[in-house]
């Protein structure tokens, strides 16, 4: 099977080891297939642009694997890939907001750090936190008529 195939899924799980290291687009592309195939449940296609973003992320965040693997997790998360209306690829949409990704994987990894650092009854009291903050948004907003309005 030829690699860089535009139309061929990219089979991670058959990659050789020595083969990614020895391209790191390919290491990239094989990360995101994996969380693409778990949210969209079909294959990944890269195509030749693919190939090229993946090459450039790859030397821009290479160094740090866990900020761009948790880059991709924002990316899926979020819903960037269909909601954002970038034409293309689903890559070049993951491309077009990496500056942004990049914020929101890092705030991720700094509060899953100080999670870590918290005490069991801390732990308690921000889940407690959560869970009220999350009912607070579910409650539905005020209509016009239930608002008193009082003239002074």
């Amino acid at each position: 099977m030829r690699v860089n195939s535009p139309l061929e899924p990219i089979p991670a799980e058959l990659t050789p080891l020595p083969m990614r290291k020895q391209n790191p687009a390919l290491e990239f592309i094989a990360m995101f297939a994996k969380y693409y195939r778990a949210e969209r449940k079909l294959p990944f296609y890269a195509h030749g642009e693919d190939w090229r973003h993946a090459k450039f992320l790859m030397l821009a965040y290479g160094e740090d694997r866990e900020l761009l693997e948790e880059m991709v997790r924002c990316f899926f998360r979020m819903g960037m890939f269909s909601s954002r209306g970038v034409s293309g690829s689903v890559l070049r949409a993951f491309w077009t907001y990496r500056n942004e990704l990049e914020f929101n994987a890092r705030e991720a990894l700094r509060e899953a750090a100080e999670r870590e650092a918290m005490s069991a009854r801390e732990k308690q009291q921000y889940r407690e936190e959560l869970r009220s903050a999350r009912v607070r948004a579910s409650k539905p907003p005020l209509r016009v008529d239930q608002l008193r309005i009082e003239n002074k």
